[in-house]
């Protein structure tokens, strides 16, 4: 009776494991806006700057409800900062704007709840850890013709940025694919300047993303 037990406990194991321990593979990219924030100047801005962000993505369900989520892309965080230009006298002139452009290797890790049977509504969270690769200003000035390109930037900056990430979506079956629609938001937790900032402050990095998804799912 023992061994009849164990055998059944097995074979309903391997049917559930066959059911719902699913691996996904596929590939992500999508728009977005950036802001970044921790000092004044940064603050009274609040302009956001275009972002985009794209990649590849594996995910295991352990349920038919839950599931681990990562993968590696390139994402690009922003942010935007004006200011009043006056001559000498102090008469108003114009204005200008400086742009930074972030690029960096995103990883995250989340953990993803869904729910309903093929059209999938989904939550997911969890932390996610990025390498800077490329780092690049601009400026445009009363005084300069068109926009002001500096590349090489990087020195200014911290390697590494870590934070939460967060979103909601749908997904939906196509034979033994799935398409994905996701807003995901970003929010990073440290200061990525690596010299002084405006009255002692900090430079942290926001992006919102609308992240479209296609992947192939395995049994």
């Amino acid at each position: 009776m023992k061994n009849r037990f164990i055998l059944f406990a097995l074979i309903a194991t391997a049917h559930l494991s066959a059911q719902v321990h699913k691996t996904e593979f596929g590939a992500e990219m999508g728009p977005g806006l950036s802001t970044m924030r921790g000092n004044a100047q940064l603050d009274m801005s609040k302009i956001p700057a275009p972002a985009f962000t794209g990649g590849v993505f594996f995910e295991y369900h352990f349920t038919d409800h839950f599931s681990l989520r990562t993968g590696l892309g390139i994402e690009r965080k922003a942010g935007t900062t004006t200011g009043s230009v006056t001559d000498a006298t102090g008469l108003h002139i114009g204005e200008f704007r400086y742009r930074i452009d972030l690029d960096y290797l995103n990883m995250p890790l989340l953990l993803r709840y869904s729910t309903g049977k093929k059209t999938k509504l989904f939550v997911n969270a969890g932390p996610y850890a990025a390498y800077l690769i490329q780092a690049t200003s601009s400026i445009r000035h009363p005084f300069i013709d068109g926009a002001q390109v500096e590349r090489g930037q990087e020195r200014f900056y911290n390697q590494l940025d870590a934070g939460v990430s967060g979103g909601l979506g749908v997904s939906v079956p196509v034979d033994a694919f799935k398409l994905s629609a996701e807003i995901r938001h970003n929010y990073g937790l440290y200061n990525v300047s690596a010299v002084p900032v405006y009255r002692d402050g900090q430079i942290k990095t926001n992006v919102t993303l609308l992240i479209i998804g296609c992947s192939y799912r395995f049994s």
